[in-house]
């Protein structure tokens, strides 16, 4: 009788905890398909957080690490799941890297609530100190630091970036195919 219930308990407490919404953190690692190595930076958008976040990739070459980002929709009381597509387009150069990014946000009937459009990167120039990111006109990304490594991102839809040395002269500049 005993035995009984105590398993009445146990499987009720692992009905309950599986049935829980999911924590930001947790959804984190569970809900991003790719292999989180480290999270940089939480932005809070329309209806979730998108979260910029390192991961290790393979190539032909050997296994090297990467940044890209992930739109995790919800928020602490209902919980949180991945809602964002999950890939990226690449522009690698020696003086910085570009991710340009986009995610749709769709409604129960598949009418699109929300896009939100990134491009970030990974600072490679020491000698660049900040970016700057154009559509028709340059605006300054934001730009952070973790463990000594530099990063930007910008939320937009942005076709040209650029790159400044302390005193505002263009280091590197590209133009992003469409």
């Amino acid at each position: 009788m005993k035995v009984k219930k105590v398993m009445v308990v146990v499987v009720s407490v692992w009905l309950l905890t599986a049935c829980m919404p999911l924590g930001l953190e947790e959804a984190i690692q569970k809900e991003i398909p790719f292999n989180v190595a480290r999270v940089l930076h939480k932005e809070e958008v329309p209806h979730g957080v998108v979260i910029l976040y390192t991961t290790k990739q393979e190539s032909k070459l050997g296994e090297f690490e990467t940044i890209t980002a992930a739109f995790l929709k919800g928020d602490d009381q209902n919980g949180w799941s991945n809602a964002g597509n999950n890939h990226w387009d690449y522009y690698e150069h020696k003086q910085f890297t570009t991710y340009k990014k986009a995610f749709y946000d769709y409604d129960t009937k598949g009418k699109l609530e929300n896009k939100i459009s990134l491009l970030l990167g990974k600072i490679e120039n020491k000698k660049i100190r900040s970016i700057e990111v154009a559509g028709k006109e340059y605006e300054e990304a934001k730009v952070i630091e973790v463990d000594g490594v530099r990063y930007y991102y910008q939320f937009g839809e942005y076709s040209k970036v650029r790159g400044l040395s302390k005193n505002g002269k263009v280091v590197y500049r590209t133009k992003l195919p469409n």
